[in-house]
């Protein structure tokens, strides 16, 4: 049966998802983590920049330059054996990071404000309406003064209402609000400070400068709303190239190294007895064993020289989201004034012979479902299941969000390129003639005279 529904090839490409709830079996989620885990693993760059290029940039930025980049001067005949000492060090006197912190503290200082809308129906009804009941109470007020009639009219309900007709449309705008937008604007200002959101977007901003990237994570923690800075150069997606928003991409796989502790912090209701133990013990494979380990700030100074995964006290967990499908109905059924309603069930739902009698009707359609999915080393898939909250469009089903939020910016038809991208010639080119200023003083041995010894005198 899994291999009839779950066609996992070796590429990485993901099973079918065009397939029942019921067949979603274990075997299938696991399929689906497996595949997510192993794709953006190849050459094809998706519009983005590699790994080792954003290395380049963050290292730069820190003064961490690549001598290999400085060959053409350094070794400009290409010399395989270095032949004694030169008399300058190419050193690197950075120009780029006070642009960068400028750019930071700019950022920072900018009002962090906004707005909460309701843009559904219903609350556009709701607005609408109380907008209608403030135009009649006015129209009323208006023409009792005009007639000279001394009459109770009873405002509508709502505080510091408007005083004139022409003032409507402006409290409208401005004042109106749904309870529900204010309830979202009162748990946005209490997040804002629990989870010190400028700082973390102070943080993605210094991503997109350097690496051209801005990815954020908006989730649901221990049931706890959280909102995470995604490091560009752990991730990996899967986007429209001429759509730069991620989030309307059709998978996400973001790696990272935790330690035991901020395992369990994290996934430990998600874990039994026994893993708890191994991962305690550490007979827990940490990872793929040999490829690059990040550490505390990824490096790729040497490729030859990758430390082993297994020598760590981290453990590689990966998390993916992705797009599958899910077959839902809609029925229209007419209501007591003969006027049809439409309903949305699920797939279990089927039309009996009474309902098909009062005129019911049903649609079946497939739409886009988020998934989400954690693989623990290469041990553990854990918390596979359909996200639960999902960002999507009330008016249109099919329109639905990833949880990773973000831009890949300045990629029109070409590469990416930020800031750092485009001052890293004139780093390079400082440095070099630095490196020359310095190599010149070094050759200098102060004052000197020539002369023709044929003038000095032989006695």
């Amino acid at each position: 049966m899994d291999s009839q529904y779950y066609n996992t090839q070796l590429n990485g490409s993901l099973p079918r998802q065009k397939i029942s709830s019921n067949l979603k079996t274990k075997s299938w989620k696991e399929q689906c983590v497996e595949a997510i885990s192993n794709m953006g693993r190849d050459l094809l760059s998706n519009g983005r920049t590699s790994k080792e290029i954003k290395q380049i940039n963050y290292d730069l930025v820190n003064s961490i330059f690549k001598e290999e980049d400085f060959n053409h001067v350094l070794n400009p005949y290409g010399v395989e054996q270095k032949i004694g000492e030169q008399p300058a060090q190419l050193h690197d006197y950075n120009i780029i990071s006070n642009k960068i912190n400028l750019l930071k503290g700019e950022e920072m200082s900018r009002p962090f404000n906004w707005t909460v809308m309701s843009v559904n129906g219903q609350a556009v009804s709701e607005k609408e309406r109380q907008k209608k009941d403030m135009l009649l109470y006015l129209t009323k007020v208006e023409l009792a003064k005009a007639l000279g009639v001394d009459m109770e009219i009873e405002p509508p309900e709502g505080e510091e209402l408007p005083q004139s007709l022409k003032e409507v449309d402006e409290y409208v705008k401005y004042n109106l609000t749904d309870i529900r937008e204010e309830w979202a604007s009162d748990i946005l200002t209490y997040l804002k400070e629990r989870e010190n959101l400028q700082l973390k977007f102070n943080q993605g901003w210094e991503h997109s400068i350097i690496s051209t990237e801005e990815i954020y994570y908006v989730g649901v923690s221990n049931e706890e709303p959280k909102l995470r800075v995604v490091n560009p150069i752990n991730c990996d997606f899967d986007r429209n190239p001429d759509n730069p928003n991620i989030e309307d991409g059709d998978w996400f796989k973001e790696e990272r190294w935790m330690t035991s502790g901020q395992i369990l912090d994290e996934y430990g209701e998600f874990l039994s007895d026994a893993q708890v133990k191994k991962l305690d013990e550490g007979g827990l494979n940490r990872g793929l064993t040999g490829q690059t380990f990040p550490g505390f700030a990824y490096t790729l100074d040497d490729l030859d020289k990758r430390r082993d995964r297994s020598d760590t006290t981290h453990f590689l967990v990966t998390q993916v989201v992705w797009k599958s499908m899910k077959k839902i109905g809609f029925v229209s059924y007419p209501d007591e004034n003969g006027e049809y309603q439409e309903g949305i069930v699920d797939e279990s739902f089927k039309l009996d012979d009474e309902m098909k009698a009062l005129g019911y009707e049903l649609e079946w359609r497939w739409i886009p479902e988020i998934w989400k999915g954690t693989k623990i080393a290469d041990e553990y898939y854990v918390d596979i299941t359909p996200l639960p909250n999902q960002y999507r469009n009330m008016d249109n089903p099919a329109e639905v969000k990833l949880p990773y939020i973000g831009l890949v910016y300045n990629s029109t038809n070409s590469v990416p390129t930020g800031i750092v991208d485009l001052l890293k010639p004139y780093q390079y080119l400082y440095n070099v003639i630095w490196y020359r200023m310095e190599t010149e003083i070094a050759k200098a041995k102060g004052k000197k005279m020539v002369m023709d010894l044929a003038q000095i005198p032989k006695s």
